[in-house]
């Protein structure tokens, strides 16, 4: 084989570079995503490139996720939905935890702008009972507290595309549960949140006062795209309280915060978030009845519009600038723009269904103006149909959404169930463990003391057959015996061994007992130690050689060495040492 087609493996020097290289990639995508999604899929597949030739796997794993994102950003779903799950089946066998949790977040975002909530939700849930189950030891606190941040955004904003604005605002709750009071910025963005949920629910006052608080708090930093996020919800709002008090200050601050929010995106160079502020400001300047400021608005619209290739936005541009042209007067103008919208919605396959209900409704007022009744009679009927067609969408979109609904409560109730079974489980098992250990501790020390006990008796038996055939001596063996039993319980030497033993298995708990209370006697100590191990007075006779009655005097003598009253329990005392 020809020696140049070899490829020579890179120097550890040559694979620094590389992997710089590549982080440097993936750090482009995580921050300009939103704003340049061409630059960032350049920059993802730059990083793919230089990760096929580096070990581990799990950089090219990672730049996978880093082209979910890129394409996600591009609007490709199908595209980043695969990507995504091509890097978590990597990180699930790799069991890398760390990775895989922040890629299962990404799926769930991006499944839910794909419209798929039944799957996004299940994603999202799933990834933080993962979240949730992982000790410290595999997941940082600090990145644990990082990801639930993210997992409770996304389930947010899932249920608020359900349409389940109250499960929505709870996770909202917990966002700002999570949030350090120092990151002004994500004060302002949990503020924004707040406010969208209250303006879905209809609570627009609340709306407004979160709205700007958020603003307020934004307003000292130079972030142009999340400034332009949160004027343009803002606007947004005020454009809803318009439409219900009619108040012109109300109309005004729509206004005000629409423009705030089209010249926050054009200073960010964020194309996309600019032509649906310049579509948003030209619709409010057509509700105040302002056409020739309408006009100012929809016409670069149009433009931006056909040059980003976003057939929604044109078309609905077009049908804003039909409508002013036709308040206008200007029929022939408004015309020409309805057929350039009409032209365009032919072309859509998807997503057209309000398109053609603006193109029809547009028509219809366009052919009344003009008395020509037929045309208008035809336009309206045709937009009565498809408006039913909507209808009907609308409550199988809706029934769909109650049924995912359905499904994710009934998937929470069995998950808390198994939880509740799994929590239970360890606590039978950590009792099961505790009265074994307690168990094997009696039966450890009970084998002891019955071993010093028998030897106790071995010696009484000795003496006792020695003197057996001299009654003469009866009395010198009793006093023998009496000698013996009085060492065995004065035994230094025995009491050293039972110390030992039993100070393995309750770490020095004799050893507390005494310097807390120092008069208790060798004899004392040992009972405690016996009675901290759940014997009671009786076993604690029979294993000393001495009467019921001898253990109640020695607890009597303790408790008052302890200061205890008739109240207090001896036993929960020990226990607590």
């Amino acid at each position: 084989m020809d020696k140049t087609t070899l490829t020579a493996p890179a120097s550890d020097t040559q694979q620094e570079a590389l992997i710089q290289g590549i982080q440097q990639g993936l750090d482009a995508v995580e921050t300009r995503f939103k704003i340049d999604p061409e630059g960032c899929m350049r920059e993802a597949r730059e990083a793919l490139k230089l990760a096929e030739t580096v070990e581990p796997g799990t950089w090219r794993a990672r730049c996978w996720n880093a082209m979910g994102i890129a394409c996600g950003a591009g609007g490709d779903y199908p595209a980043a939905i695969t990507w995504f799950r091509k890097a978590i089946e990597y990180f699930e066998a790799a069991d890398d935890i760390e990775h895989l949790i922040p890629s299962l977040a990404n799926l769930c975002h991006i499944l839910t702008f794909a419209e798929q909530f039944a799957e996004a939700l299940h994603t999202g849930l799933g990834a933080l009972d993962l979240v949730q189950n992982t000790d410290e030891q595999n997941l940082a606190p600090a990145v644990r507290r990082k990801q639930l941040f993210t997992l409770y955004n996304h389930i947010c904003g899932i249920y608020g595309h359900l349409g389940d604005f109250t499960t929505a605002l709870t996770y909202a709750q917990r966002v700002a549960e999570l949030i350090d009071e120092k990151d002004l910025v994500a004060v302002a963005k949990n503020y924004d949140q707040f406010a969208a949920l209250h303006g879905n629910l209809g609570d627009l006052d609340a709306a407004v006062e979160y709205g700007r608080k958020a603003w307020d708090v934004m307003a000292a930093f130079n972030n142009p795209y999340d400034k332009g996020v949160i004027a343009g919800n803002l606007g947004h709002i005020y454009l809803a309280l318009f439409r219900e008090d009619g108040s012109q200050n109300t109309l005004a601050e729509a206004i005000d915060y629409a423009r705030q929010a089209l010249d926050n995106f054009r200073a960010a160079g964020a194309p996309n978030r600019e032509l649906v502020a310049m579509l948003s400001l030209g619709w409010i300047y057509l509700d105040a009845g302002n056409f020739a400021q309408a006009i100012r608005q929809l016409r670069p619209a149009i433009e931006l519009a056909e040059k980003l290739g976003k057939h929604n936005t044109f078309a609905r541009a077009c049908f804003g600038m039909a409508r002013a042209c036709r308040l206008l007067g200007r029929l022939p103008e408004a015309e020409a723009y309805l057929r350039r919208g009409e032209d365009i919605v032919a072309e859509m396959r998807q997503d057209a269904l309000e398109s053609r209900l603006d193109l029809l409704l547009e028509k219809y007022q366009l052919y009344k103006q003009r008395g020509d009744v037929k045309n208008a009679l035809i336009c309206h009927e045709s937009y009565t149909a498809l408006y039913q067609e909507k209808l009907n969408a609308e409550q199988r979109k809706f029934a769909a959404e109650m049924k995912v609904r359905f499904d994710v409560e009934r998937a929470q109730r069995e998950r808390a169930i198994a939880q509740k079974d799994k929590e239970l489980f360890k606590q039978q098992s950590r009792q099961l463990q505790q009265e074994v250990e307690l168990k094997t501790k009696r039966i450890t020390l009970t084998g002891l003391l019955l071993g010093q006990r028998n030897e106790i008796l071995t010696k009484i038996k000795r003496e006792a057959l020695a003197n057996a055939k001299n009654p003469s001596a009866v009395h010198e063996c009793l006093q023998n015996i009496a000698g013996l039993v009085s060492e065995h319980l004065d035994s230094a030497e025995a009491w050293e061994t039972f110390n030992a033993e039993f100070e393995l298995l309750h770490h020095d708990f004799i050893s507390k007992l005494s310097r807390r209370y120092p008069l208790l006697t060798g004899v004392e100590l040992k009972l405690c130690a016996l009675i901290t191990i759940n014997l009671s007075s009786k076993e604690i006779a029979r294993l000393l050689c001495i009467s019921s009655r001898s253990i109640e005097t020695y607890r009597y003598r303790i408790r008052k060495k302890l200061g205890l009253s008739r109240q207090d329990n001896l036993t929960a005392l020990l226990a607590a040492l």
